[in-house]
């Protein structure tokens, strides 16, 4: 139907802000991109920044689930991701960018499996 939007994501999202950094490479050049998630699921983020994703270069994707205290290290997740959207956002107050997962470690995939289940509405 004309207008009508498709969802293409095949995991579903949890709405969850936490803060997150995207480090691109181009060159040489290292770009780096702070902001924080405004949703999360199994396969990718929507990560929001005062800045845009210029190339669509691989890039990795830290979200911090916990920052941390002295009696424990700062819980991350860490995952190679590719741009799939970039959109001003008057809404969200920046740019939504969507990243899809590309590679990520046993370990960040289990910490994003325990996250996506402890925000799950009950």
């Amino acid at each position: 139907m004309p207008g009508e939007s498709k969802e293409s994501r095949s995991s579903e999202r949890v709405r969850v802000r936490l803060r997150a950094v995207l480090i691109t490479e181009k060159d040489g050049t290292q770009a780096k991109l702070h902001g924080h998630t405004a949703d999360i699921s199994g396969t990718g983020v929507s990560f929001v920044s005062k800045y845009a994703m210029t190339t669509p270069q691989p890039g990795t994707i830290f979200v911090m689930v916990d920052p941390g205290a002295s009696t424990h290290p700062a819980i991350i997740i860490e995952a190679q991701c590719r741009l799939i959207v970039c959109v001003l956002s008057s809404q969200q107050g920046g740019f939504r960018i969507g990243l899809e997962f590309s590679k990520m470690s046993d370990e960040s995939r289990k910490l994003l499996r325990k996250l996506l289940k402890d925000k799950q509405p009950s």
